[in-house]
C-alpha cells in the first residue's frame, strides 16, 4: 500500500496492490481480470473541485446531487486497469502515476494538471474526472510530489520537470517571465535544470517550495524561501535550484518531508535535519529560532532514524526498532492534555497493534503510520473528513477495553466469563469504558482488576493477540478492544457490583454462552493461537 503524505492535507488516498500467484502462468485474459480487481486506487475527503477523480460526487442529479465531502474510502474505477503506483495530492488536486504515465484530476486554475490540452485557452479551472498530462519525457516516472498549486515529476534518466504556479519560483523558472507553467503540445514544459553531476532520483514539494535529491545525496532547493525553506543562508524568493547549506552538507540525505513550510531531511547514517519555519519548537529542545535558514542537525537519541515527517506545528519519526516519536504543538498524538512539547515523546506501541511501525507520514494538519502488517494509523484535525470518520461519529463514538482471560486446567483451555447484574444480564469476558486520558490497553488492564480482582501481575499478556469489536449499543457506535491473557495460577475471582456471577467455559460452551456472534467469532479466534502457541 503506498501512501501520499501529502494527502493527508486535503484528502487520503492510496494504493493497494495484492500479489499474484506464481504457482501457474496466467493467460493474458486472466491476467487483465486480475489487474482490474488488484490494482485499486482508494480516495476520500474533499471531492468538491474532482481532485479524487470521481465525477458523480460533483455533478448536480448523479448520485443525489453534488457531494462536497466523501467520507468513507471510495474507489477511484478509472485506475483499475491503469497500474497506479505513485499518488500526489495538492490543495485541491491529485496526481496520478502508473510506470510511464502521468494523470490528474480536479483544480486546474493555475495549470497544476497542465499538459493534456491543445492551448492555455482551452483549458479549464478544474477537472472532475482522471486526465492524461502530456510530459516531453516518455520514459520511467520514479517519483512525483504536490504543493500547493505546483508538481514535479522525476523521470529515471535524472530529468525533472514542474508545472502550475510559479509564482514563487517553484517551478525552477524567474516569475518575473512566467507565473505560470503550462506546457501545451505547442510549448514542452522545460526541464528544471539541477547543477549536478548527480542525476536527481526524487522530488518533494512543500506548499510553495521544490526539492530535488540526486542520487549522491545532494538536496536542491528552489522557491518561497521567506521562512528559510530553501536553506541557503538568506531569505526572498529563490528561483534557481541551489544546495541546501548549514548541518547537511557532505551528508547523503536519503529522504526528504515536510507539507507546510517546515522541512527535514534523513541522511543515510539516521541523522535528522531541519529548516524553515520552527516557531513551535520543531528544532528541538534548546534551539529558540523561529526560522532556520541553514540546515540544522536535531540532537535526537532515539536510534537510527528510518523515516520522518513534519506538519505545520510538529515532527515525527520512526526509528530502526519501529518505534514512534512526535513533538511539536497541536495534535501530535498524546491526547488533549499535551499540547506542546520540544522534547520527542515516544507513542505507546499498543496504539499501532504492539506492531512495530515500518513508515510515518505527515499532511498539513494531521499524521499517520503504517505498521509492519500493513495497517494505516491516522489522528489530527478532521477538516473535510480526510481521517475517514465523521466528526459527530468521532465524538459519540464509545470506547471500552477488556482482556479475555483463559486458564489452562487438566489440559483444557477455560474462558472466563462474567455474567451482568443488569438486564438483559448478558455474559461477556472483563471490560468496560475507557476514560479520559486513558488508552485501551491501560482500560483493559483496570477494568479487569476492577471487574475480576486480577492484577496484570497474574496474567501473561498475548501482547500481539487482539481484536476489536464494533456495534451498536444505545444508538451509539461503541468500540470495544480485547486482548489475550492467561491466568498463571487458577483461582477464583472476585466479582465488582457490576456482575452476579463468573464462569470457566470450554470453548464452545463459552461460545454459546456469550450469545452475540461477534463475541464468538472472537472467542474461536484466540482459541485457534492458544492452540498454535501450544504446538
Amino acid at each position: 500500500m503506498l501512501v501520499s503524505s501529502r494527502g493527508l492535507r486535503r484528502k487520503f488516498v492510496w494504493t493497494e496492490t495484492a500479489n499474484f500467484s506464481t504457482k501457474a502462468a496466467p493467460t493474458a485474459a486472466e491476467l487483465k481480470r486480475k489487474q482490474r480487481t488488484s490494482l485499486s486506487v482508494y480516495g476520500c475527503g474533499l471531492a468538491a473541485t474532482g481532485a479524487l477523480g470521481i465525477a458523480k460526487f460533483v455533478m448536480p442529479g448523479v448520485n443525489k446531487g453534488i457531494q462536497s465531502e466523501v467520507v468513507f474510502p471510495r474507489r477511484v474505477q478509472y485506475f483499475n486497469i491503469r497500474d497506479i503506483r505513485r499518488i500526489s495530492c495538492g490543495f485541491g488536486f491529485s496526481l496520478f502515476a502508473s510506470a510511464d504515465k502521468l494523470y490528474g484530476s480536479g483544480l486546474n486554475n493555475l495549470w497544476q494538471i497542465a499538459g493534456h490540452f491543445h492551448t492555455e485557452a482551452t483549458g479549464q479551472e478544474y477537472y472532475i474526472s482522471p486526465k492524461r498530462i502530456t510530459l516531453p519525457s516518455e520514459g520511467k516516472i520514479v517519483s512525483i510530489s504536490s504543493g500547493r498549486a505546483h508538481s514535479l515529476v522525476a523521470f529515471k534518466d535524472g530529468s525533472v520537470y514542474a508545472f502550475g504556479d510559479n509564482n514563487h519560483g517553484q517551478c525552477g523558472v524567474d516569475p518575473e517571465q512566467r507565473k505560470t507553467l503550462v506546457g501545451q503540445m505547442e510549448e514542452r514544459l522545460p526541464s528544471v535544470e539541477i547543477p549536478s553531476t548527480s542525476k536527481a532520483i526524487a522530488v518533494h514539494c512543500s506548499l510553495d517550495t521544490s526539492f530535488v535529491l540526486t542520487e549522491s545525496g545532494e538536496v536542491f532547493a528552489f522557491g518561497l524561501n521567506e521562512d528559510g525553506q530553501c536553506a541557503n543562508g538568506r531569505y526572498g524568493i529563490q528561483p534557481l535550484p541551489a544546495k541546501i547549506l548549514g548541518d547537511a552538507e557532505g551528508e547523503r540525505i536519503i529522504g526528504i518531508a515536510g507539507s507546510t513550510d517546515t522541512i527535514m531531511a534523513l541522511s543515510d547514517r539516521g541523522d535528522v535535519f531541519i529548516w524553515g519555519q520552527s516557531e513551535y519548537g520543531q528544532a528541538g529542545m534548546g534551539n529558540t529560532q523561529i526560522q532556520l535558514k541553514y540546515s540544522t542537525r536535531i540532537p535526537l537519541s532515539l536510534g537510527k532514524i528510518t523515516s520522518i515527517g513534519s506538519t505545520a506545528f510538529g515532527c515525527i519519526v520512526a526509528n530502526e526498532q519501529g518505534e514512534v516519536y512526535v513533538w511539536g504543538a497541536g495534535i501530535v498524538g498524546m491526547g488533549p492534555n499535551m499540547q506542546k512539547t520540544e522534547k520527542p515523546v515516544k507513542l505507546d506501541q499498543p496504539l499501532f497493534e504492539n506492531r512495530k511501525v515500518r513508515r510515518v507520514y505527515a499532511g498539513n494538519c494531521a499524521m499517520a503510520v503504517i505498521n509492519d502488517e500493513d495497517r494505516a494509523f491516522i489522528w489530527g484535525q478532521n477538516r473535510l473528513f480526510f481521517i475517514l470518520v465523521k466528526n459527530s461519529e468521532m465524538s459519540a463514538v464509545v470506547r471500552a477495553a477488556g482482556l479475555v482471560v483463559y486458564r489452562k486446567l487438566d489440559n483444557k483451555t477455560q474462558f472466563l466469563l462474567l455474567q451482568a447484574s443488569y438486564p438483559p444480564h448478558h455474559w461477556t469476558p472483563p471490560k468496560g469504558h475507557v476514560d479520559p486520558g486513558e488508552d485501551e490497553w491501560i482500560a483493559a488492564l483496570r477494568e479487569t482488576k476492577e471487574e475480576a480482582g486480577i492484577d496484570s501481575k497474574e496474567l501473561d499478556i498475548h501482547k500481539d493477540c487482539h481484536e476489536t469489536l464494533r456495534y451498536t449499543a444505545h444508538n451509539k457506535p461503541k468500540s470495544v478492544k480485547y486482548w489475550l491473557a492467561r491466568l498463571k495460577n487458577p483461582e477464583d475471582v472476585q466479582l465488582s457490583h457490576e456482575h452476579q456471577n463468573h464462569m470457566w467455559a470450554e470453548l464452545d460452551e463459552a461460545v454459546s454462552i456469550a450469545d452475540y456472534a461477534e463475541m464468538g467469532a472472537l472467542l474461536k479466534k484466540f482459541a485457534t493461537y492458544i492452540k498454535e502457541q501450544n504446538k
